[in-house]
């Protein structure tokens, strides 16, 4: 099954990087949710009619999305949020919050991926039907040293 979501990154956003996150986590998640494969665009200009949608909280969307997955660093009003990011010698922590669960991430400074980095892929994987608690399982083997 194939499901296309239109992303849309906030500016703080390294789209490089979330990539090969994503990438990263997709292999892991998608053995035990072999649900879809996800084909992501990054054309702010693209009407989102009928489509999935994962987009900062604060975004205007052109046309009516079937399903709307928001994230924000700032507001708890996102579907999914990242709080309290500490950073550290040698790594950065934030808790991911959805309306379901809450969990701990842990970043090593040597991965050279930000928080907001993981708070999109974590807003597309679980636009995609990926459980949060699994998502933050997979970010934490991937990037925790």
């Amino acid at each position: 099954m194939t499901a296309e979501i239109v992303v849309f990154y906030g500016e703080e956003v390294n789209i490089e990087q979330a990539k090969k996150l994503h990438q990263l986590c997709a292999d892991k998640l998608l053995q035990n949710y072999p649900l879809c494969d996800i084909l992501i665009t990054w054309d702010k200009t693209k009407d989102v009619t009928g489509k999935k949608v994962v987009c900062p909280v604060d975004v205007r969307l052109l046309g009516s999305p079937a399903g709307r997955v928001t994230y924000s660093a700032d507001d708890n009003s996102a579907d999914i949020v990242a709080i309290n990011v500490q950073k550290h010698t040698d790594y950065i922590s934030f808790e991911l919050m959805s309306a379901d669960h809450m969990g701990r991430v842990f970043i090593d400074n040597s991965k050279n991926i930000s928080a907001a980095d993981v708070l999109v892929v974590a807003a597309v994987m679980y636009a995609a039907g990926v459980p949060l608690k699994s998502v933050i399982s997979a970010v934490n083997s991937i990037l925790k040293n």
